[in-house]
């Protein structure tokens, strides 16, 4: 099952706002990123991406 992950923060709870002809636009809920880029991963590598995002964001 794939789940859509945010790619500023790594969370889950990501959800599409608006939609049309031109694509997706999609809003994380925990850090007010909003775009139309997101990551789709599969629900068994979704922590390993996660922990990735954090470390990413500690070297910053």
């Amino acid at each position: 099952m794939q789940v859509k992950m945010c790619p500023k923060c790594g969370s889950l709870h990501v959800n599409w706002i608006i939609g049309g002809i031109m694509g997706y636009i999609y809003k994380c809920e925990d850090c007010e990123y909003t775009g139309p880029f997101i990551l789709e991963v599969d629900s068994s590598d979704a922590e390993k991406f996660q922990e990735e995002i954090r470390k990413s964001r500690e070297e910053e």
